[in-house]
């Protein structure tokens, strides 16, 4: 596949033809539906492993019971399980195994969007941009359809609050949680 690609792409070349656009698109200013912060976090990361991928659902099934907060996110090779601080013992018991990465103290900034972003080219650049311009550091990223969510360190969680409230404050359609 990727000779394929290499071999299209000197083709292009050769041609005389222009491989990428020229013009750069205007970014249009975005409106936040809603704002969820979480505090007192943890991300752990794990080996892809059929035992893994057994232990998720009893895992995530105990968490969601306590009323606990739990993301997942998989990889070819791993699963990152971001989780609060008071669900680690679930993780140890149910587990046994330790993580080949574990970040603690990790805050959690969800924005929610109109659905008629998803088709804007760039509109969670803009948004990254913005974040990265005042040094925070990303630790994780989990998206879905309307939904980003912006894991950092909890020391820096005010910084992003305040950047995306810099920002996009004008275009809010709603206010925001703290949980």
């Amino acid at each position: 596949y990727l000779l394929c690609q290499y071999d299209h792409a000197i083709e292009i070349l050769r041609e005389g033809k222009e491989p990428f656009k020229t013009t750069v698109a205007k970014m249009e200013k975005f409106s936040i539906i809603n704002l969820t912060i979480h505090f007192n976090l943890c991300a752990m990361t794990f080996s892809k492993s059929p035992r893994f991928l057994n232990a998720v659902g009893k895992i995530y099934a105990e968490i969601q019971k306590n009323n606990g907060y739990i993301i997942l996110s998989q990889g070819a090779g791993e699963i990152t399980i971001i989780i609060d601080n008071a669900s680690t013992p679930i993780i140890k018991k149910l587990l046994g195994e330790r993580p080949k990465n574990l970040t603690k103290n990790l805050a959690a900034l969800g924005i929610q969007y109109d659905p008629k972003y998803y088709e804007v080219p760039g509109m969670l650049y803009y948004l990254m941009q913005q974040i990265f311009l005042q040094g925070i550091n990303i630790r994780e990223i989990s998206s879905t359809y309307t939904e980003i969510i912006i894991y950092v360190d909890q020391k820096d969680i005010h910084l992003l609050f305040d950047t995306i409230y810099k920002y996009f404050y004008k275009n809010w359609t709603k206010t925001w949680l703290l949980k």
